[in-house]
C-alpha cells in the first residue's frame, strides 16, 4: 500500500503532468493559428506570405503541428492508465 507521501507526490506528477500537456495545446493552437494567419492574411484573401518557399515551410509546421497533436492523443491515453 501507498503511503500519504507516496500519493502527494503522485498527485503532484499528475497535476504537473496536467498542466505541461495543457500548455503543449495551447501552444500548439496558437501555432496553428498563426500559420493560418499567415497563410490568408489579415482579410483573408492575400497571404502575408506566399510562393514556393512558404509553401514549403507552411507544410512543415503544419506537419509538426499534427505530429504534436498526435504526442497530446498519446498523452491523453497515458492519463487514462494513470488513473486506473
Amino acid at each position: 500500500m501507498a503511503s500519504k507521501s507516496e500519493l502527494k507526490q503522485k498527485e503532484k506528477l499528475i497535476s504537473d503532468y496536467i498542466l505541461e500537456k495543457k500548455k503543449i495545446e495551447e501552444s500548439l493552437n496558437s501555432i496553428k493559428e498563426s500559420i493560418i494567419s499567415i497563410q490568408e492574411g489579415e482579410d483573408g484573401n492575400s497571404p502575408y506570405w506566399n510562393g514556393k518557399n512558404a509553401y514549403t515551410n507552411i507544410s512543415k509546421v503544419l506537419t509538426y503541428i499534427d505530429k504534436g497533436y498526435a504526442i497530446l492523443d498519446y498523452m491523453n491515453q497515458l492519463d487514462e492508465s494513470i488513473k486506473k
